[in-house]
């Protein structure tokens, strides 16, 4: 048969059948559409934030490949003098990047990336233009730039915020530094000009320097190598540099980035997925409904000649069908909260990895096209079954007698007789034949379809454990998500099994306690089979889902309070304004600093921090007050002896580091951690590791005693404050303190000081706002399993049609039909949720202990909010209820008489 034909075919066969079925193929619709919607929404945010963060991470290194920096200092203009003497370096190019606010007349501010460079230098390795350029080339621009005193060119980003166009003139403050500087012009979104989402100020060197005052060296130098050189090269730099220096890959600090922000984008894509994954089940339903309510049709269509394969792509295309018209109902959905996801997606990429401005979904025909095969692909797995059950239907079985109920199914075959011969040493005499209906009756529950199903569920449950714990694969917890996939199927397989045993009840006691309603319902669960089990399957995925992210949820919420109430302790936060965004690279005033070191009626806790990279890892090198900091808190060890550890600190042999930068770098207790600072070398033993949940970066401690004898730096970078008395006092002492500060200094110095109670405010609220998505997907979801739920009942009613109205007909009550509708949903909601809860525990210690483990590189401590889940579980169970108010109105949309009378015809 031609293609051509058999599409037409499929058109009479299946389009038609749709048509007649409106309302139950449009519920499988909008459950799928909703599934892939969120999908679709959800790679779009993700796809257009990542793709800026990338772009702006390539913008800054340009086509650099090594940096020269050092930590504690800046590296002085020699440097870079040298590094071009050598012939295997192309270019060394010097910059200061710092992050400043940027105002306007009229009070308008923003906090900008400011950028000074060597035009000349920089060249080859970051291409910019300005939008005024007309060859691309924009030579006039960046001679502006370095003979015209105090200017600069805007960020599309910042000049969109603030109005700027050339010539306008912009206000920038950093400390105690503040100058007036006129705008060239407005960067192309190209090259540097993508840069910190277009947030970005570029100026040049000798401009920034007089701004900043900073003429002793750079922040940094990059450089690329002649073609072929690289390994050369960082040979050559090392023996140039020595140890006073770092020198780093650029490549390897791309990739660490990279590979976090990857993290992120799979772990939301993949529970996006989630919601694809239940429409799965109702498709399977639908399906599976259509292959037994039309066997008569189907051997009818093999009488006539046509093949088994036929009737395979006949309902296979039915999947297909549905996944592609489920995905273009989905796109419009979609569009309704993409915009929103965008805003929380990028916010959350912003907060915990790097600044991106996006404001528009930018599509890609990658996504789209992926989406859209990944979708239908999805509805022909679940397709795939029930079609390929069709393919063995006898012709014959279009001549058999009509059965009573809605299809047409396969009469019952008794189990086989068959006899089976054994002459081991357990035969009766060593010898005989014996016959299968003789085998114990739970040994043949094994063999059954149900024991297969349940054989199966237990043993991917079995492979799940040793699966999650198989390291990752270039970063990505790849065994994670498969033991999370057989997990789901796991229990879902389980469910037919469970259903099964609740339907074994004793009918007496059952009648006794919940009346006739209730023992009919169970009766009907029992024959209903598989089926149902796979829409209870979706109602284990969505249970499963929200059980694991409300545990995952509550114990990361309940260890980041424990951690910002001990590690983040303190009254009073004191640092130089946007330190945290600069790498700390300014320490406090003297002026400052001699103040707060005087306070007669505080306790202040000094730190210095030095930024630095380790094995390609962003962190930070902290010494802190250690004696101070403990008498009103410390660190949440997650490994490690306390007390061994800060005595270890204290007395200059160890350092305590982050469990992030553990799990990043491969640094365990006992290793050395080595390092150059202020061009002296450090060399500590790893004494513990501690749970730190920082947005930017990774920190290692050490006494701050320690690191003022090693490095000779008594700068502070920051200090927290604590007063004593009941809280009120404490809070009227640190506003006090405050508002002194900010008389005595706040006209000559940019200082940011925050109450510690706001700032642990302020975390808690980051944490709400990075889980905002996942709660979005959660619920999505949920109504995905919720419509399963809905479509498997409504099945059921029209299957059993004529048995209800039957029941009507010899003298059964509405009331009764309906409690019984009532108590079949009930049964399966509550197989389905206590499946879906087993589920979720395993789930959220995978979630906790495995994949972000290995994604984000921190773990939590386990709590389960007990008060959520019991508030939820009853609202699941009630929509589930809920939907059988369609069923029911369906149950009682004809009457009796007429149904029985056109049944008996």
């Amino acid at each position: 048969m031609s293609p051509a034909v058999a599409v037409r075919l499929y058109g009479w066969f299946s389009v038609r059948y749709a048509r007649r079925h409106f309302w139950r193929t449009a519920a499988v619709i909008v459950g799928l559409s909703l599934g892939a919607g969120v999908f679709v929404a959800v790679r779009l945010a993700v796809t257009t934030s990542v793709r800026s963060f990338e772009q702006s991470m390539d913008a800054v290194t340009g086509s650099a490949d090594f940096v020269v920096t050092r930590p504690g200092g800046t590296v002085p203009h020699d440097v870079i003098r040298d590094l071009l003497s050598l012939p295997v370096v192309k270019t060394a190019s010097p910059v200061i990047a710092v992050t400043v606010k940027a105002e306007i007349p009229g009070g308008r501010s923003a906090a900008v990336r400011l950028v000074g460079l060597d035009p000349v230098l920089d060249r080859p390795l970051r291409p910019w233009a300005s939008r005024t350029a007309g060859d691309g080339t924009d030579v006039r621009s960046w001679t502006a730039l370095m003979t015209e005193r105090d200017t600069v060119f805007a960020g599309s980003a910042l000049a969109r915020r603030l109005g700027l166009g050339a010539g306008s003139r912009l206000s920038v403050r950093y400390m105690d530094h503040h100058k007036d500087f006129t705008v060239l012009g407005v960067l192309k979104d190209e090259g540097l000009g993508l840069a910190e989402g277009g947030m970005i100020l570029l100026a040049d060197l000798a401009t920034a320097q007089e701004f900043l005052g900073s003429f002793d060296g750079v922040d940094r130098v990059e450089g690329a190598f002649r073609h072929g050189g690289e390994e050369e090269g960082l040979r050559a730099l090392e023996q140039l540099l020595g140890a006073r220096y770092a020198v780093q890959r650029l490549e390897e600090r791309k990739k660490s980035g990279r590979s976090m922000v990857a993290a992120y984008e799979q772990n939301l894509s993949v529970l996006s997925f989630v919601s694809l994954f239940v429409g799965m089940f109702l498709v399977y339903s639908l399906t599976a409904f259509n292959s037994v309510s039309r066997r008569r049709e189907v051997a009818v269509l093999r009488s006539l000649g046509a093949s088994s394969r036929l009737v395979f792509f006949l309902f296979l295309m039915d999947g297909v069908l549905l996944g592609i018209v489920g995905w273009a109902v989905g796109i419009p959905v979609s569009a309704l909260f993409a915009r929103d996801l965008l805003r929380a997606v990028s916010g959350t990429v912003t907060l915990l990895f790097a600044r991106v401005d996006v404001e528009t979904v930018s599509l890609s025909p990658w996504d789209v096209a992926a989406s859209v095969v990944l979708t239908a692909g999805v509805a022909a797995l679940a397709a795939l079954q029930p079609a390929r059950s069709l393919m063995d239907v006898p012709p014959t079985e279009a001549i058999r007698p009509r059965s009573t109920g809605l299809g047409h199914a396969p009469t019952k075959r008794p189990w086989p007789t068959k006899t089976i011969r054994h002459d081991g040493p357990f035969s009766a005499g060593g010898a005989g034949p014996f016959e299968a209906h003789r085998l114990p009756k739970r040994l043949l529950e094994v063999f059954s379809g149900t024991g297969r199903l349940t054989a199966l569920g237990l043993t991917l449950l079995g492979l799940v454990w040793p699966l999650s714990w198989a390291p990752p694969i270039h970063g990505t917890p790849v065994a994670g998500y498969a033991a999370v996939f057989f997990l789901f199927c796991g229990f879902s397989l389980l469910a037919p099994g469970a259903l099964k045993k609740v339907s074994a009840l004793s009918p007496d006691s059952v009648r006794r306690a919940a009346g006739e309603p209730c023992v009919l319902a169970l009766k009907n669960l029992d024959k209903a089979g598989s089926r149902i089990a796979v829409s209870i399957g979706a109602l284990v995925t969505a249970v499963a889902l929200f059980t694991a992210l409300v545990v995952m949820i509550a114990s990361f919420r309940k260890t980041v309070e424990a951690w910002v109430h001990q590690t983040v302790s303190g009254d009073l936060f004191l640092r130089p304004m946007l330190a945290d965004l600069n790498g700390y690279r300014d320490p406090l005033p003297d002026e400052v600093v001699r103040y707060l070191s005087e306070l007669p009626d505080a306790d202040v806790v000094a730190y210095r921090r030095i930024a630095m990279t380790y094995a390609g890892v962003e962190c930070a090198l902290e010494g802190i007050d250690l004696d101070r900091l403990r008498r009103h808190g410390g660190f949440l060890f997650r490994r490690g002896d306390a007390e061994s550890a800060y005595r270890a600190m204290a007395s200059g042999e160890g350092v305590i580091v982050s469990e992030v930068f553990s799990n990043r770098t491969g640094l365990r207790i006992g290793d050395r951690f080595r390092t150059t600072v202020h061009g002296r070398p450090m060399d500590f033993a790893v004494v513990g590791i501690y749970r730190d949940y920082r947005t930017q970066g990774a920190v290692i401690y050490m006494d701050a005693g320690v690191l003022r004898d090693r490095t000779g730096d008594r700068s502070w970078s920051g200090a927290r404050v604590f007063f004593s008395g009941s809280e009120d006092q404490i809070a009227q002492k640190a506003l006090r303190l405050r508002e002194e500060l900010l008389t005595r200094f706040g006209s000559r110095y940019d200082l940011d000081m925050i109450l510690g109670r706001e700032l642990r405010q302020d975390i808690l609220e980051v944490f709400d706002q990075t889980f905002a998505v996942t709660t979005v997907l959660l619920l999505m979801a949920l109504l995905v399993a919720g419509l399963g739920m809905m479509t498997t009942l409504t099945v059921m009613v029209l299957e059993r049609m004529v048995q209800l109205n039957t029941l009507k007909a010899v003298g059964a009550s509405s009331g009764q039909i309906r409690r019984m509708l009532l108590w079949e949903a009930a049964f399966m909601t509550g197989v389905g949720s206590l499946l879906g809860l087993a589920c979720g525990f395993v789930l959220s210690v995978i979630l906790i202990e495995v994949i972000n483990a290995q994604s984000f590189g921190w773990t939590f401590l386990y709590h389960v909010a007990w008060d959520q889940l019991g508030a939820a579980l009853p609202l699941i169970a009630a929509a589930s209820l809920g939907a059988t108010v369609p069923a029911q109105r369906l149950a009682f949309r004809h009457s009796p008489a007429m149904l029985l009378r056109e049944e008996a015809r």
